[in-house]
């Protein structure tokens, strides 16, 4: 059979809504890497989480640092799960939408500025269809694309049209029908139905491209996206065939054009790959072939591409182990990735247990995570 679920491809990375064969009843369908912890969903609707937890973030109703999967608590079913750079969000089967872990901004929608080491439920009677928290802010889309951001507003990163920090899901501007949004750290950008590419908040680096601002702006003149997805400081897109740009800040490689130079526009990745889906963390970014193949770029510290090095690169490179994955997701410190039948494998920075194997060592290559 088939299930439909919602995968996050980010820390700072795009939802996406796909469609996978359902695998044994408690394989992995879905995965989200946060800024240091990570978190899948099984076929059964059960949210494991790892790695750091100095706030919550993992939501078994501690603070203590996993190295290892533990379950989320508050016995829910779950029908997506994403992660951002310290908290991590959730919908059930009616779209009603939980987050846990660093409140201090607001990045929980919930009201309040307190941290939650399980699951609470974000203000409002809105069912989402997804979620995408970026950096520490949170954004949902309804099933007809109306979106709603909450948490730091600085630079206008939640689209309403204000600089003013929401506790609870505000509107973004502009009633656009987004069929996707990914979010950085102080940007974001979007699809609308119709394929037109949009992006808010800072650009300093260039990162939104469009100029920034405090609603969306359409990106004008360049390429026309499939997908888009939103790293810390950098953006990074699809086209049809599966070519892939990138743009915004560049001092790692994360652009993966060949150089270390920011980009303020759309600027072709080097190696004429062709990708079906991206995801963007911190200082790497990450990218899938059809055939499953996992190529990395970007910052290498800990071995976060995956290469069984810890070399930067500065254009696409293949992830080492000859693994063939349905799913990659990049978070701040380290990658995770789908593969086989809902197996997962971790690589890079394990400092706090992000890699989930159990251990606090560095991770240069796919570890498969000790899941129960």
């Amino acid at each position: 059979g088939t299930a439909t679920v919602t995968a996050s491809f980010a820390g700072a990375t795009a939802a996406r809504v796909v469609t996978v064969t359902a695998p044994p009843s408690n394989s992995v369908v879905a995965l989200a890497a946060g800024g240091g912890h990570t978190c899948v969903l099984t076929s059964a609707g059960l949210a494991y989480c790892w790695g750091y937890n100095a706030n919550g973030m993992v939501g078994d109703g501690s603070t203590t640092n996993r190295t290892s999967p533990s379950i989320v608590g508050g016995g829910y079913v779950f029908t997506s799960i994403a992660a951002g750079s310290g908290h991590t969000c959730a919908t059930i089967s009616s779209g009603a939408a939980y987050c846990w872990g660093y409140g201090a901004i607001g990045s929980l929608g919930n009201g309040s500025l307190a941290d939650q080491v399980t699951p609470t439920p974000v203000s409002g009677t809105i069912a989402f269809a997804s979620l995408e928290p970026g950096g520490y802010t949170s954004c949902g889309l309804t099933s007809t694309g109306s979106a709603y951001c909450w948490g730091p507003n600085s630079y206008g990163r939640l689209g309403d049209g204000t600089q003013v920090d929401r506790l609870s899901p505000a509107a973004v501007a502009g009633g656009i029908a987004f069929s996707s949004i990914s979010g950085g750290n102080t940007h974001r950008c979007g699809l609308d139905t119709s394929g037109a590419a949009y992006c808010w908040g800072a650009n300093y680096f260039g990162q939104s491209a469009s100029g920034g601002g405090t609603t969306p702006t359409r990106l004008t003149g360049g390429p026309t996206f499939t997908s888009l997805v939103a790293g810390y400081e950098h953006t990074c897109g699809l086209v049809a065939t599966g070519v892939a740009y990138c743009w915004g800040k560049n001092d790692y490689g994360q652009l993966g054009d060949g150089t270390t130079s920011n980009r303020s526009l759309p600027t072709l990745v080097s190696g004429a790959l062709s990708f079906v889906k991206l995801s963007a963390g911190d200082l790497h970014t990450c990218g899938l072939t059809a055939a499953g193949a996992a190529y990395c770029w970007g910052s290498n510290a800990g071995g976060r591409l995956g290469d069984g090095t810890t070399t930067s690169r500065l254009a696409p490179t293949s992830v080492a182990g000859g693994l063939v994955f349905t799913n990659v997701s990049v978070g701040g410190l380290h990658t995770c990735g789908i593969a086989g039948t809902g197996k997962v494998y971790c690589w890079g920075g394990n400092a706090y247990g992000s890699v989930g194997d159990g251990s606090t060592t560095d991770r240069p290559a796919p570890t498969a995570v000790a899941l129960p």
